[in-house]
C-alpha cells in the first residue's frame, strides 16, 4: 500500500472485504479472529486501509445467527463492534469508513422490501460506501442489476430508482 500510496496519495483504499460479518466465528472482533489478525498486522505494517468492508448475506442463512434476521436488523450492531474494535486499537484516526460490500442472502437479492429493509439498516449503521452482489449468481448478472429474463431492473434498482 505504500506503492499505492505513493502514486496517489488521496486514493482511497478499500479492504479486506472479508466475506463473512464481525459476528461470525471467522470475524469476530472480540477474539482472535482472522480479521482481528488482518488489521492489526495492517497497523503493524503501516498498511492499514481507509475503509473497512465485509459482507452482510443475514445470519440465518450464514454462520448459525439469529433467526429472522433477513432484513438485516443487526447491521448497525455490527457496525458499532467494527468502530468499538478500531477506537480500542488505535485504528479509528487512519480508518474513516465502514463498507458493507454484499448484503443480502439469495433468496430475497430481487425482492424490492427487503432491499429496502438491508438498504435502511446499512444507512443506520452509516456505512456509506455499500454495494450488493454482483457475482453473477442468479437472479443477477455480472453486473448485478439486470435478471436473468432480459433488461429488466432487479430489486434494488426498483427501491432505490436507479440503473435501468
Amino acid at each position: 500500500m505504500t506503492i499505492l500510496r505513493a502514486i496517489n496519495p488521496h486514493q482511497q483504499i478499500l479492504g479486506p472485504s472479508a466475506a463473512c460479518a464481525p459476528w461470525s466465528e471467522y470475524c469476530d472482533l472480540t477474539k482472535d479472529s482472522w480479521l482481528a489478525r488482518f488489521l492489526r498486522f495492517a497497523k503493524k505494517t503501516d498498511t492499514l486501509p481507509d475503509i473497512v468492508s465485509w459482507h452482510e448475506m443475514g445470519p440465518a442463512v450464514r454462520e448459525g445467527g439469529a433467526e429472522g434476521d433477513f432484513a438485516g436488523q443487526t447491521i448497525p450492531a455490527h457496525a458499532a463492534a467494527v468502530r468499538k474494535f478500531l477506537a480500542a486499537e488505535g485504528m479509528a484516526s487512519r480508518i474513516k469508513s465502514l463498507s458493507i460490500n454484499e448484503f443480502m442472502p439469495l433468496a430475497t437479492w430481487s425482492a424490492p422490501g427487503p432491499t429496502l429493509a438491508f438498504l435502511a439498516s446499512i444507512e443506520r449503521a452509516a456505512a456509506p460506501a455499500s454495494g450488493n452482489d454482483a457475482s453473477g449468481s442468479p437472479p443477477l448478472d455480472v453486473e448485478g442489476v439486470m435478471t436473468n429474463q432480459g433488461p429488466l431492473p432487479v430489486g434494488g434498482m426498483f427501491s432505490t430508482g436507479h440503473g435501468g
